[in-house]
């Protein structure tokens, strides 16, 4: 008590003493970081959980965006397969008995890391619900999965770099596993895409390209949508 009188004393003559000024000092410290602790605490989750989605879906939408297009679904499905750690072959089968394109096809799986299982999922979604419904009321780390599959979709360009660059799928591409990018589809491969996604997948498709051969030409030759044999001209298949 003496010393709030003390203070009160010198804080009303506008003159602090050195002892109460570092106290003052301190109590300015005190509240600069409680303050910061409520921006943390309040704020933050209030923000980051809608952005994260956001993000994870437009990563998403980019795998998609890239496998629509039969000629490239090979190399997309090859790298999605290498990516899960899953053979390309259930990969395949999964898509079928769920209905889900590539990029929700990678959701599906972080939902199943995180405790469900792909058939529980896919009962869910026979239901009616979708696979982003399911996803939220699982509590799905958004974050995370904004992170895989935008190191997903970086594995992806640099695969059509190698093809474009070689001249054909790289290594542990060429490999007979009855994949036919023909059955490889189901009614959802376009849901959700806008021009815009479908116009950005071409632009990394010429991106690719360019970057393997170094020029302005945007032709490119992707692998046949039936086999990992490069076309044999580089006309644009699509």
């Amino acid at each position: 008590m003496q010393n709030l009188r003390e203070a009160r004393y010198w804080f009303v003559r506008g003159i602090a003493p050195k002892k109460f000024a570092s106290i003052d000092k301190r109590r300015k410290t005190v509240v600069f970081h409680l303050c910061l602790a409520m921006v943390v605490v309040f704020v933050l989750p209030a923000v980051s959980p809608a952005d994260d989605q956001k993000k994870a879906e437009n990563e998403l939408r980019k795998i998609t965006a890239l496998a629509l297009d039969p000629a490239a679904r090979p190399l997309v499905s090859q790298t999605v397969a290498e990516f899960l750690k899953v053979p390309r072959a259930d990969l395949v089968r999964e898509r079928h008995t769920a209905n889900l394109n590539y990029g929700s096809l990678l959701l599906l799986h972080h939902l199943a890391n995180s405790g469900a299982t792909v058939e529980g999922i896919s009962a869910q979604l026979h239901a009616g619900k979708t696979i982003w419904g399911v996803a939220n009321e699982q509590h799905a780390d958004w974050q995370q999965i904004a992170k895989d599959a935008k190191k997903l979709n970086e594995r992806i360009e640099t695969a059509f770099y190698n093809f474009f660059r070689d001249g054909r799928p790289d290594a542990g591409r060429g490999g007979p596993d009855g994949y036919d990018a023909a059955k490889d589809s189901v009614a959802a491969d376009q849901e959700g895409l806008t021009k815009q996604d479908l116009a950005a997948a071409q632009d990394t498709y010429a991106r690719c390209f360019q970057r393997a051969h170094g020029s302005g030409d945007k032709s490119s030759a992707l692998p046949d949508q039936n086999n990992h044999n490069p076309a044999a001209t580089e006309g644009d298949p699509r």
